[in-house]
């Protein structure tokens, strides 16, 4: 029986069918084995990366820690000016260029009193001038002698903030001292009154200064409390001079300072006498009973001289 031709066809060309799919698949396997070692390589440059940003990530952290850690620099000027000054600049919230500008105030201010010193010295050692004049030119108060309030009151204008260690309504009170008799109103019969009303004013009018207000911004407008603080800081620094009376307990409208008019005129009589000046009390009275001007006067050279102690001793 004769054969189909088309079988015969078909059998003669398999084995080159099955040649060329056997190399087919080889090339397959052999792109397969290539895409997988790029796919290796790829895979770890991936991790190389993955770990180089790792990395960065920790060291941005790190910089941004040590940004956040590192004090904000800052140039504050007041309003209205043009220029700007080392004493402008503040570091991490503290004045650094004004303590900067202090320290060169205070050391030009040193150098001075070393030269004055020095200068008289020689003038001693010449005999140009006799040493019991200078130790009379000294003369004045002790500060053992002073109220409490008074030696707040130099101490918070005479020292820098960080040295005078006193709290903010303790410093306001210490420098009302030189104000509190000259703005009472006489009362009765030995007695001169601030009322709470008063007390502010002084801190408004008499204390308060751009350069206080920049470090004490409530020295500007005090507030309730602030006042009521600071006379109960006068009454516990001014002894027996100076006694804070509570509303609640005279039965009148504001709290009070009340001031000893006999024992104010003798404080300011002992300051005028140690700083060698000749007023009497008569000098000191008005006929209203307050303090005349030249109370304040004796006052104020009293301070001066208490001052030029304190630059020898300190306080």
């Amino acid at each position: 029986m004769a054969s189909d031709p088309r079988n015969e066809a078909a059998d003669d060309g398999a084995p080159t069918t099955v040649a060329h799919l056997a190399d087919a698949v080889d090339r397959l396997r052999e792109r397969i084995d290539r895409q997988d070692a790029i796919i290796g390589r790829l895979v770890a440059d991936l991790d190389a990366e993955r770990g180089r940003r790792r990395g960065y990530e920790r060291c941005l952290a790190e910089l941004d820690r040590d940004h956040q850690s590192r004090p904000a620099v800052e140039l504050r000027v007041d309003e209205g000016d043009t220029g700007c000054e080392i004493g402008d600049v503040w570091i991490g919230g503290l004045p650094v260029g004004k303590l900067a500008e202090n320290t060169k105030d205070r050391t030009r201010d040193l150098q001075t009193s070393i030269e004055t010193l020095a200068e008289r010295l020689e003038r001693v050692e010449r005999g140009e001038v006799d040493p019991s004049e200078l130790v009379a030119q000294s003369s004045g108060p002790e500060l053992s002698e002073l109220l409490p309030l008074h030696r707040h009151y130099l101490r918070a204008t005479t020292l820098e903030p960080r040295d005078h260690d006193l709290a903010p309504n303790q410093e306001l009170a210490g420098r009302t001292f030189p104000f509190l008799a000259d703005q009472a109103v006489p009362r009765g019969d030995g007695e001169l009154v601030l009322t709470s009303p008063n007390v502010r004013d002084v801190i408004e009018r008499k204390v308060a200064t751009p350069a206080l207000a920049r470090r004490l911004p409530e020295v500007e407008s005090p507030s309730r409390e602030t006042v009521k603080r600071v006379m109960e800081f006068v009454d516990r620094f001014g002894t027996d001079l100076f006694e804070m009376r509570r509303a609640k307990d005279t039965g009148r409208t504001t709290n009070e300072i009340v001031i000893d008019r006999a024992a104010w005129l003798e404080y300011a009589e002992g300051l005028t006498d140690g700083s060698n000046s000749e007023p009497d009390v008569d000098s000191t009275e008005t006929d209203d009973g307050a303090l005349a001007p030249e109370a304040g006067t004796a006052l104020e050279r009293s301070e001066n001289a208490t001052r030029t102690s304190t630059d020898r001793g300190g306080l």
